[in-house]
């Protein structure tokens, strides 16, 4: 068997070509041999488990090992916080039983009198304290102190002390112990801890105090005490309100360093207290961020953490909190993580030491399982190898029933099939080929109706074209078009196919969106096709479609709009594929972008047609008020006379009288008009469609009209047409300019009168009300006041819009003159400020003048000048509320001969999109401040005319919320004289000349 085996895949080789493989297949796939992956995968299953297991005690082990020491670390944390309260409580009880005893009592009972001598009871009292300072294992010294500090049990401490000091002085204004914080002492730098109590009389009075004097390594000794017992490398840190170390068992030289940092002035009040060291803020600080951080969260009520514990932040220690309760202390216990976990790394150097044993055993019972599970698929693999080389007739051996046997009945029952199907290739391409030639077909016509569509303009033919070469192309059983109506949404059938499509059409048919398969469509933007319409739940029935077995229905869109939805029905079930879909598709989106461009065609004409009908009709109305105007309707011209004609004459020729009925040429009528018969011509004189006169030609020469002649006439007439026109609007226009004429002469009455008849009684309002104010005709009460200040007020304002008005008027006019001089600009900028100093009075604005030195002088009208200068500063005052104007004048840069003056406050600035329209008349600008502040809206266009007559030019820059610049042009005294110099200079060269 291996032998024919052998022999059959050499003939395959022969005779076959390699089968290329895809280059993403060759990309992808391992070419590994079937024992390698069984043994892969055998690895891979068991390995998988082994190492889960591994990391789930691993990570149980440290979970275990982080929970034992963070319950220990807490138990020793609490335990040096009992410790250090034991020992404050211990020294307190002490104090307070020394202070009890009688014979300290009797001693400042009678201290309270007169200091006695040295007697038997201070030996006594001094040997006793002697005794309890030699007993106390942390080298407390005691001493006793009256009111003023005095040491009356001496040679035990310093003879004096300042009664200021809190250990004295607390005891006696409170009459209760006092356990004072750390501090330093001022002459020797050492850090000391006192504990006080207070000596009471017989009588109820505090007579003295006794106290006993730690140095601040007591601290450290009860911290150190404890390193160790809650672990390798453990210790404690105790630390204070301020997070200042007072003790570390790990790190003495940081004690007395805070772990936060501490601003300056913290420092210096600490320090001028006695409660740091000497030293900067950054000497005097440990950076431990994260231990810092977890000690300050308010929020945190965990008392475990972990956290970095040195500067360098190379080692993490676990930590336990605990509170002193007797002062506002903390002690937290560390532990370095890495002493913590240190019996995990043993269990991790043995665990890996069973796992490569196991992983050896492993790969022995892989290659064993390996080489026996894939010798019979080796096997198999070659025979399949060598049937795919062409040898069909060739049978695999079925060895087992296990899985490889079933692959090799499998292959024998394929190889059958091969045999079968080989035979069968052709027929199977040919119709392959038949289908493909369907859907080309398919393509080509759809791509017709796409095209041909395009060129129909007309939209009840468009949609009659798409549904009957739908209907006929593809042999559809119906097809119909829906359009969306505007006004209610529905969906009306507008186009079918064949008679059932005009009886539907007939009836008006429509239906509701969302009613139907047509109606979902049309709503939710989307096809929907069913080869067995009987299973579809919103199918609406048609009683003149009975026989539709399958429905398919496309949404025409423009866009993401639904014009309407196309619909086609077939007798048959199981009609449609995707191939359909998609071409239907196509169509159904070619015909939307047609029907909408049909739809805006139409919209187009008709709206041509409408101007086209405007326009017919003003020129009717145009003519005929001409016509209602004249009595001479006509001329008749013969031999070089002319005769006037009326409406009525009998002068007119009969093709004349004939074209008000039938508004086109008249070539010639019968009968005679008094005269021979002769040929007539008769041609309307058309304007915009309609006829406003009529050209009549007669001779006696011949009796009819080449066609070049026609031509002739009909171009005099089209320019007979319009010059009447031309006539027509010429007289229009006089009448305008009359009117005009009138309206500018009414404007001037209307100035002169506002002149005379406003100012004047305006003026005499004005004035009363000044001399009321300043209280000439005696005192008036403040009511009246505030409403005489009002018409004052609204009396100047009117007076102002009154004048600008007049102002404006005169410049339109051309009656303005210009007094032009020249004027020194700081002289004429110091009087505008003096001018309008008065707005900036009470008024947190300053005005800034900033002149460049040795400026020319300006040629202007001093009074106009000075006004352009007023409304800019004035304006800049009203919408500046706080800040500062500056005035300034400077050379322009573009033109030397041009001064360049700015007006630039810092106020609230002006909207981009008023820009523009700043200059015009009567705008202000749209805002809260604008409405508060008044104007009239003419001080700027004012400005702008009087700059440009003075031949310069003005204009603004501004941001809102930063401030404007209005800045304007206007000429050196130096440039005046030039010109007339160089004009002087021409004229005497052309004398000489």
């Amino acid at each position: 068997m291996t032998d024919s085996v052998q022999q059959l895949s050499a003939q395959a080789k022969e005779t076959t070509q390699p089968v290329a493989e895809s280059p993403r297949r060759k990309r992808w796939s391992f070419h590994f041999p079937m024992r390698f992956k069984l043994i892969v995968a055998f690895l891979g299953v068991a390995l998988i488990p082994l190492a889960s297991l591994a990391y789930f005690n691993y990570f149980l082990t440290r979970n275990m090992l982080t929970g034992n020491a963070n319950i220990t670390l807490i138990m020793r944390a609490q335990t040096v916080a009992t410790d250090l309260d034991d020992f404050i409580e211990s020294n307190q009880q002490t104090l307070q039983e020394v202070a009890q005893w009688p014979e300290l009592v009797d001693l400042f009972d009678q201290l309270h009198d007169e200091l006695p001598d040295e007697n038997i009871e201070y030996e006594r009292i001094r040997r006793n304290l002697q005794q309890l300072q030699t007993q106390n294992e942390y080298g407390g010294t005691y001493a006793v102190f009256d009111r003023l500090g005095n040491n009356v049990i001496t040679n035990l401490a310093t003879d004096q002390e300042d009664s200021k000091q809190d250990y004295i002085a607390v005891p006696f204004s409170t009459g209760h112990p006092y356990i004072s914080p750390i501090l330093f002492e001022p002459t020797t730098g050492e850090a000391v801890w006192y504990f006080s109590a207070p000596i009471v009389g017989r009588e109820g009075l505090t007579g003295g105090v006794v106290r006993v004097k730690y140095s601040a390594e007591v601290l450290q000794q009860i911290i150190t005490q404890h390193n160790g017992l809650a672990g390798e490398q453990s210790f404690a840190v105790l630390l204070d309100e301020n997070r200042v170390q007072l003790a570390n068992g790990g790190q003495a030289n940081q004690r007395f360093k805070s772990i936060v940092p501490l601003d300056p002035a913290t420092v210096g009040t600490l320090q001028a207290e006695g409660r740091l060291p000497d030293g900067s803020p950054s000497e005097l600080y440990v950076s431990l961020p994260g231990f810092a951080e977890e000690l300050n969260n308010p929020t945190s009520n965990n008392p475990n953490f972990t956290v970095q514990f040195d500067e360098t932040a190379a080692q993490l220690a676990l930590a336990g909190i605990a509170r002193v309760k007797s002062q506002s202390w903390q002690v937290v216990f560390l532990q370095p993580q890495k002493a913590v976990l240190a019996p995990l790394r043993e269990r991790i150097f043995t665990m890996g030491f069973i796992v490569v044993v196991i992983v050896g055993v492993l790969v022995v019972i892989a290659l064993n399982l390996s080489k026996m599970l894939s010798g019979p698929l080796v096997r198999l693999a070659d025979v399949i190898q060598v049937v795919a080389g062409g040898a069909l007739g060739l049978q695999v051996p079925v060895e087992s029933r296990d899985e490889v046997g079933l692959v090799a009945r499998a292959v024998n029952s394929l190889s059958a099939q091969m045999r079968e199907l080989s035979s069968n290739v052709d027929q199977i391409i040919a119709e392959r080929t038949r289908a493909l030639g369907n859907i080309v077909r398919a393509l080509e016509t759809s791509t017709q109706i796409g095209r041909q569509i395009t060129t129909i303009l007309e939209i009840d033919e468009l949609l009659r074209y798409v549904v009957n070469r739908i209907q006929i192309e593809f042999n559809f059983y119906y097809t119909h078009i829906y359009l969306v109506e505007e006004e209610t949404g529905d969906l009306v059938m507008t186009e079918g196919s064949g008679e059932i499509g005009y009886r539907l059409k007939a009836r008006g048919h429509r239906l509701k969106a969302g009613e139907g398969i047509v109606g979902t469509v049309a709503s939710s933007n989307e096809y929907f096709f069913s080869n067995d319409v009987s299973k579809v739940l919103n199918f609406v029935p048609n009683d003149l479609l009975p026989e539709t077995r399958s429905e398919l229905a496309l949404p025409l869109r423009k866009g993401n709009q639904v014009l309407g939805v196309l619909d086609i029905q077939d007798n048959k079930t199981n009609r449609f594929t995707s191939t359909d879909v998609s071409l239907m598709q196509s169509i159904a989106n070619q015909a939307a972008v047609a029907i909408d461009n049909a739809r805006l065609l139409t919209q187009t004409q008709n709206a041509l047609k409408e101007v086209q009908r405007l326009t017919r009709r003003l020129t009717r109305e145009g003519w005929d008020e001409i016509s209602q105007e004249i009595t001479t309707t006509g001329y008749r011209f013969s031999r070089g006379a002319s005769i006037p004609l009326s409406p009525d004459s009998d002068s007119w020729l009969p093709p004349v009288k004939q074209i008000g009925i039938k508004k086109q040429l008249v070539k010639r009528v019968d009968g005679d008009n008094g005269d021979n018969a002769a040929a007539e011509l008769a041609i309307p004189l058309v304007l915009r469609g309609e006829v406003i006169g009529v050209l009549g030609v007669k001779r006696e020469e011949a009796a009819e009209w080449a066609d070049e002649e026609i031509a002739a006439v009909e171009a005099v007439a089209n320019q007979v047409t319009l010059a009447l026109e031309n006539a027509r609007l010429s007289m229009e226009q006089e009448k305008t300019i009359t009117q005009l004429k009138e309206v500018d002469r009414l404007k001037g009455e209307f100035l002169t009168t506002m002149s005379h008849e406003l100012r004047t009684p305006l003026n005499s309002i004005i004035g009363f009300a000044d001399v009321i104010l300043q209280g000439i005709d005696g005192e008036v009460n403040e009511l009246a006041l505030n409403d005489i200040r009002l018409i004052y007020n609204s009396g100047q304002h009117l007076l102002t819009l009154i004048n600008d008005i007049l102002d404006l008027a005169k410049i339109e006019a051309g009656k303005m003159e210009l007094v032009r001089e020249a004027l020194d600009i700081e002289e004429t900028v110091n009087e505008i400020l003096a001018a309008t100093g008065a707005l900036a009075k009470n008024r947190p604005v300053e005005i800034i003048t900033e002149i460049e030195p040795e400026l020319p002088a300006i040629y202007a009208d001093k009074l106009r000048f000075s006004q352009v200068m007023i409304n800019l500063v004035s304006n800049a005052l009203k919408f500046t509320e706080k800040g500062h104007i500056i005035i300034k004048a400077t050379m322009w840069e573009e033109d030397p001969n041009l001064a360049l003056i700015s007006v630039i406050d810092n106020g609230v600035g002006i909207p981009p999109r008023m820009l523009a329209s700043i200059f015009d008349r009567f705008r202000q600008v749209e805002s809260a401040t604008t409405r508060k502040t008044g104007g009239t809206g003419l001080g700027l266009p004012i400005c702008k005319q009087l700059v440009e007559m003075h031949g310069g030019t003005i204009s603004v820059t501004s941001k809102e919320g930063v401030g404007s610049n209005f800045h304007f042009t206007i000429p050196f005294v130096t440039a005046i004289i030039s010109d007339e110099e160089q004009i002087i200079t021409e004229l005497s060269n052309l004398i000489n000349k």
